[in-house]
């Protein structure tokens, strides 16, 4: 049957249309298509993803349409890992892997009358929806709905420029748009193939070695008493035995200029036959080369002359694959994702339809090497690290790296000395986490160019502040090159092992393609890309996302043994330890693991840091519940000699405690932990234990000011409200500048980074404690209620004489002698932090004490309901005073003046469907936040 359609031109074909890409997997009968049309359409399960290549399965189809004009995917017929029979495809007698399904397309998707649509979109699957077929880099596939009467040749099939030995053949398969007298095919000029009074011709091309040009002429017959004519072009190679080479002196993986117009490709695809590189230009033709075979069976290696180009735009097909962008790419275009890129975050990116049909391409700008000015750079140690994890997209309304540059006087004041990117490596998609990667070489362009990565890191290293870069080997998405490339040899290979990726994930809590750490070829790929962005990006350290994962012994579910030790997985871990410091002796390894004490302490003692999770503690403290030991945030309690663990109260993966505090807080009388500023004080009075505790430390972005939005608003990884009006609240600026104070005193005064911490006793299980510190220069002493009600409680200082508030100013009097006791008599929530001698006053003055804060404006208690609400309909508020102004901040962050009636209603007419966060604010200067839901 014939394949999906390609629109040409007369001198290229162009595969992309106005609004996404067809594939060659899907072909519909008649090839034009329009609203009120019957249609039939064929699935080839063999091409794009292959997700249901002999699956041996029932096929369904699932699908939609996109209007003219729009982008997404409307009147969806169908649900997904539904057995609806209705939507069971056919398979087609004598023909593997095809499947087809009929139906009217305006009935089937009922349609509204005079609703004009641009495409018909498929995703086929099985009958849960485990296995899918979809377009090539697993993209959704878009089928055009043409409307104009232009008479054109069309080619179906192929769709890309096929690849293939010299003496296989291909199917040629075109049609015209309108009824033509005779469709001639030629290949190099020579005609091969026609046929007369026919709307479409179908015949098989041979192919000979190199690079070829076929050509589809059409003549129509007379329109409006005009005969016109069309032409349809598309190239083959052919590949030939090429012999064996060693790659140069000096050659690299991926891509290098030489001297002049020459440009050297080195492609590591092991148990490949043949690779092609197709090299485009602005202004002139395609380049296509064969590369040859390494001696050493790794992949290929060849020199491509490419006149005058000063940048170019390539992509591999390999064995006859869709053509793929370079695994080893700095820069990856994308077709259906680049134009969502806003041109002031990454200027003048080429529109990759411009060059080639391919979905992704590898991108060379014509750009001098940066000029680094960080040459007098101190890397903090180990021991002082403050790590400020943040997600570029969800920090600043720019979501770039320019807008971290201009927040870097922010950082500076809060005393962070380390910033840690949530990963900026190509993942699938925008608006991401970027735990789907797809390139992981490649720099993601929504959040800006190499060069302005580079400048980042330049301009945060002249601040004395590291940059850590969040990156995901474990696992690659259906878009990474190598997960494309070895379906078939991960399918033949023994326990579904490939050279790069399994077939199924030896692990519990995989997602992607798990990766084969055990493979000679991941191990380079891996080690390559690290070494690369030491050396072009100047990265301080790495934080491996799933490290505990980096393992071939086959765990399946087990959860628990999967956590037991793994020496394979030390081995593994230390040899990518040993790849980094090859090249950057200093660098930080930072481990998500998660593993058993015994292998944390070996992998710490080899010089890797492993995070240290207390989400739970911390907010059990805050929230005023007894089953918060804080000892776990320390080293000394995983057995480890080193401060290799980095300690953390929030990360990206847990629910923000504030917001915990807010929904499930502890209260007594009217002592509450969820109002809004006891809420506040509460993440303080956690603050000034967790940060006086040895080893590294990390923060999530703006909990240093307490965020509070629910991780599952707009949906666990999507976009967050951007709130960085909360430091305009007295509470909430007040817990920054604590925060902000703790970090520096941590910079500033050895005792708490180098003392000798009273351990566990201060930290355990309870309401009240109280920790000491010794230190040659100064002792300290922190004590706190975690009670909702008061509580008594005795502390030990480490040396007699006069001790100082540091955040009050007052003192007290210890007995002469060691290791004086003192009683203290706390409110719920209150803290103190002595020092043995008088500090500078902190940067922001002194504090009230948390019994005035208790009743400072701004502890404001509403509940909304009902809640989700209809559109369109009021919400009622339940509040101790009325309501006189309310802000709602959707999920992209824009803010909505929302009326109030009454003082104890919202009216949300003006809200459409989605998650809001709302600001109350009351007469008396109370506020309140609240979470709003207006359902369709």
């Amino acid at each position: 049957m014939p394949n999906v359609v390609l629109r040409a031109s007369l001198s290229l074909i162009i595969a992309t249309l106005s609004f996404a890409c067809a594939y060659a997997q899907v072909t519909v009968d008649p090839p034009f298509p329009q609203e009120d049309d019957r249609v039939t359409v064929f699935f080839d399960a063999s091409q794009g993803t292959g997700g249901l290549k002999d699956c041996g399965c029932d096929v369904y189809v699932h699908t939609g349409v996109t209007n003219v004009g729009g982008s997404g995917w409307v009147n969806v017929a169908t649900q997904w890992a539904v057995e609806d029979p209705d939507w069971r495809m056919t398979p087609v007698p004598g023909e593997d892997n095809l499947y087809s399904f009929t139906y009217d397309i305006r009935d089937f998707y009922m349609l509204d009358p005079g609703q004009e649509i641009q495409s018909i979109n498929f995703v086929f699957r099985n009958g849960d929806g485990s296995l899918e077929g979809k377009g090539p880099g697993g993209t959704d596939i878009f089928y055009e709905i043409r409307t104009d009467d232009d008479y054109e040749v069309v080619v179906f099939d192929p769709v890309a420029a096929p690849v293939l030995n010299v003496g296989e053949s291909f199917r040629l398969y075109a049609a015209s748009t309108q009824p033509s007298t005779e469709l001639v095919v030629s290949v190099d000029g020579v005609p091969v193939a026609s046929t007369t009074n026919a709307g479409a011709v179908d015949t098989d091309i041979v192919v000979e070695a190199g690079a070829h040009v076929v050509e589809v002429v059409g003549t129509s017959a007379p329109i409006n008493g005009n005969v016109e004519t069309a032409t349809a072009t598309l190239s083959y190679f052919g590949t030939a035995n090429l012999p064996a080479v060693t790659a140069p002196a000096g050659a690299r993986l991926g891509h290098r200029r030489l001297a002049g117009d020459t440009h050297a490709f080195q492609l590591m695809a092991p148990l490949k036959s043949a690779a092609v590189v197709t090299v485009s230009s602005a202004g002139a033709p395609d380049v296509i080369a064969q590369l040859s075979p390494l001696e050493d069976g790794s992949g290929f290696y060849g020199e491509v002359d490419v006149p005058g180009a000063s940048e170019i735009i390539y992509t591999y097909s390999i064995d006859g694959s869709a053509p793929i962008a370079d695994p080893f790419s700095e820069i990856v275009l994308d077709r259906n994702q680049d134009p969502f890129i806003d041109a002031s975050t990454f200027p003048d990116l080429p529109a990759i339809a411009d060059f080639t049909s391919a979905s992704h391409a590898t991108y060379i700008p014509a750009t001098a090497p940066y000029d680094w000015q960080d040459g007098n750079y101190v890397r903090p140690a180990e021991k002082d690290l403050v790590i400020y994890e943040l997600l570029i997209r969800d920090f600043t309304e720019e979501h770039s790296y320019q807008s971290l540059i201009d927040s870097l006087d922010y950082f500076t004041r809060l005393g962070v000395n380390a910033i840690e990117l949530m990963p900026v490596n190509e993942f699938e998609g925008n608006l991401s986490w970027g735990y789907n990667p797809s390139y992981h070489s490649a720099i993601d362009k929504y959040y800006g160019t190499p060069d302005d990565l580079r400048r980042f890191v330049d301009s945060a290293h002249n601040r004395g502040i590291a940059v850590i870069a969040d990156v995901v080997f474990n696992h690659g998405f259906s878009q990474n090159p190598y997960v494309q490339l070895y379906a078939s040899e991960r399918a033949a290979a023994p326990n579904g092992a490939g050279p790069f990726y399994n077939v199924r994930s030896r692990h519990p809590f995989n997602v992607g393609t798990d990766a084969n750490h055990e493979s000679p070829y991941q191990k380079r790929y891996t080690a390559t890309i690290l070494q690369r962005w030491i050396e072009e990006y100047h990265f301080d350290g790495f934080r491996f996302d799933l490290s505990k994962g980096f393992t071939q012994v086959d765990y399946g579910d087990n959860v628990g043994a999967w956590s037991n030790y793994d020496a394979s997985r030390i081995a593994i871990l230390n040899e990518y330890q040993d790849s980094i410091r090859a090249v950057d002796p200093d660098n930080y390894v930072i481990l998500e693991h998660f593993a058993q004490a015994v292998e944390e302490r070996e992998l710490t003692a080899a010089g890797m840091f492993t995070w240290g999770n207390m989400n739970f503690n911390y907010a059990e403290a805050a929230m005023g519940y007894q089953q918060n030991s804080f000892y776990g945030v320390t080293p000394q309690s995983r057995g480890f000699d080193n401060p290799r663990l980095v300690g953390y109260m929030e990360s990206h993966d847990e629910q923000r405690i504030l917001y915990k505090v807010r929904e499930f807080g502890n209260a007594a009388g009217d002592y509450d932990t969820k109002r809004y500023t006891t809420s506040l004080s509460r993440v303080e009075t956690d603050a000034a234990f967790f940060y006086t505790t040895p080893g590294a430390k990390m923060l999530w972005q703006f909990g240093e000011y307490g965020y509070d939005v629910d991780i599952n608003f707009n949906g666990r990884t999507g976009n967050k409200p951007i709130l960085w009006d909360l430091l305009e609240e007295p509470a909430n600026r007040r817990l920054f500048d604590v925060t902000a104070a703790l970090i520096n005193l941590r910079r500033d005064y050895p005792v708490f980074v180098d003392g000798d911490h009273q351990l566990p006793s201060g930290l355990e299980t309870g309401f009240f404690k109280s920790m000491y510190i010794e230190h040659p220069d100064m002792n300290a002493v922190v004590v706190g209620n975690f009670d909702v009600v008061e509580q008594t409680g005795t502390s030990t200082f480490p040396g007699g004489g006069t001790y100082y508030d540091y955040f009050t100013g007052d003192s007290v009097q210890l007995a002469a002698g060691n290791f004086p006791t003192i009683d203290f008599t706390l409110e719920p929530g209150e803290y103190h932090l002595y020092t043995s001698e008088r500090l500078p006053e902190p940067p922001s003055g002194y504090l009230d004490p948390v019994s005035k804060v208790r009743g400072a404006a701004g502890a404001a208690l509403v509940s909304v309901f009902p809640n989700p609400s209809v559109s369109g309909a009021s919400v009622r508020l339940a509040t101790d005073e009325v309501i006189e102004r309310a802000v709602a901040i959707d999920a992209s962050g824009r803010r909505f003046e929302v009326p109030v009636v009454e003082g104890y209603s919202l009216n949300t007419a003006s809200l459409s469907a989605g998650i809001y966060h709302v600001h109350l604010t009351q007469p008396s200067g109370k506020t309140a936040l609240a979470r709003v839901v207006i359902a369709d």
